[in-house]
């Protein structure tokens, strides 16, 4: 009789195509998700554009956790929620910035 290791005992008794979708690439995906998560972080410490699409990415990336069953649910929908007002603040600070902006330059402009 032959011996069998734990690793093509569990690989044996999961479902047939339970990874299909990963395979054996899950390092891979880690590491996108890793890169993501960073470059949103950083992205987020600045104001603006490079925030607003930090904050775009994150809420896509919320939503689509909802497609992993009911229990992310709990979970993404505050964090939606929470996310969307952050923009809306952004959007608005942002423009508020922009309008004081041109009031500063139209003053400097015409004042030479």
């Amino acid at each position: 009789m032959g011996s069998t290791s734990a690793a093509s005992v569990s690989r044996s008794s999961a479902p047939a195509g339970a990874c299909a979708p990963y395979g054996s690439h899950q390092v891979v995906f880690i590491g996108l998700l890793i890169a993501f998560e960073a470059t949103a972080g950083v992205l987020v410490l600045w104001p603006g554009r490079p925030r607003q699409v930090a904050l775009t990415a994150v809420i896509a990336f919320t939503v689509a956790l909802a497609s992993f069953g009911w229990g992310f649910l709990v979970w993404s929908v505050p964090m939606t929620v929470a996310l969307v007002l952050l923009l809306k603040a952004e959007r608005r600070r942002s423009a508020a910035a922009a309008r004081r902006r041109e009031l500063v330059t139209g003053v400097l402009h015409s004042r030479g």
